[in-house]
């Protein structure tokens, strides 16, 4: 131990990059084993010397894995697709002394963002794989917006079926086009309310994973749930169309804002007359 110390040190002294990343960290490590290597080399090594060298001895396996875990954790990012989850406690559970060492090296990821290839959530463990690209980045954005594009599209063609679709009730193209915007404002406000009330958990409990201060970061490693998020909106608004007659905006704004309660009322109905449909023109 004390001759991989010695090389470590030469090694950092050779590097300034190497030095400022973890000289500090290796530094710390030699102290600590100074101490432990100190009471083994007396020779009486007693039970309650055992027991008091215990801190130093998880301090200096969190410290080592405060080194060697960042690097191995963007190693296996990098195999991940993005938005794809790395459950870091079971990962590297053998790694750590404890819990408390897991969540506190988790917690050094989420202050130090530059570190690691992903968005890191503390209280639950996870680290969603994010795209180090920036090209990649903004085409979530891109494909995510296309995709509301689409959605409102797709409500201002409905007019043209309003004599297919049963109770869809009479309205212009722009009409309908308003009320899937209107929709869609009502779902942005539930996730901006929803950011707002980690933030609140973050400052009374010490949750860390605040998707307020990590919004564009968010948006590109949730981009797959955003899409659909986004069909789910589309769904809940028009069956809340159909069955009331209403699209005016209040109506609209809460069917938005409540869209993952009613796609649960509304998708199974949805699939059932697509269902229904597609037998009658098939047979």
């Amino acid at each position: 131990m004390n001759s991989r110390l010695t090389g470590m040190k030469a090694l950092l002294d050779g590097s300034p990059v190497l030095g400022a990343l973890c000289g500090d960290e290796v530094e710390q490590i030699g102290l600590l084993w100074g101490r432990i290597s100190r009471t083994w080399a007396a020779g009486t090594l007693a039970k309650a010397d055992a027991t008091g060298a215990l801190p130093d001895i998880a301090s200096l396996i969190y410290l080592v894995g405060l080194i060697t875990i960042p690097p191995r954790v963007n190693e296996h990012l990098r195999s991940y697709r993005v938005g794809q989850t790395l459950d870091f406690n079971e990962q590297f559970k053998d790694e750590l002394e404890s819990v408390d060492q897991q969540q506190s090296l988790l917690q050094y990821l989420y202050s130090h963002p530059l570190y690691v290839e992903g968005l890191v959530d503390v209280p639950t463990g996870l680290i969603y794989r994010a795209s180090p690209s920036r090209a990649r980045r903004v085409g979530s954005y891109v494909l995510i917006l296309g995709t509301m594009i689409a959605m409102t599209l797709i409500f201002g063609l409905l007019s043209g079926f309003q004599q297919s679709i049963p109770h869809l009730p009479s309205a212009t193209p722009a009409s309908l086009v308003a009320a899937a915007i209107v929709a869609l404002v009502g779902a942005v406000a539930h996730l901006g309310i929803g950011a707002i009330k980690q933030v609140q958990q973050a400052q009374a409990g010490g949750a860390t994973f605040v998707a307020l201060g990590n919004w564009l970061l968010w948006v590109h490693v949730r981009e797959v749930y955003l899409c659909v998020s986004v069909a789910g909106v589309g769904i809940a608004a028009l069956g809340v169309i159909i069955t009331t007659g209403r699209y005016d905006p209040l109506t609209m704004l809460l069917a938005g804002y409540s869209w993952d309660s009613l796609q649960e009322i509304f998708l199974p109905k949805f699939t059932s007359a697509v269902a229904t449909r597609t037998a009658a023109l098939t047979n």
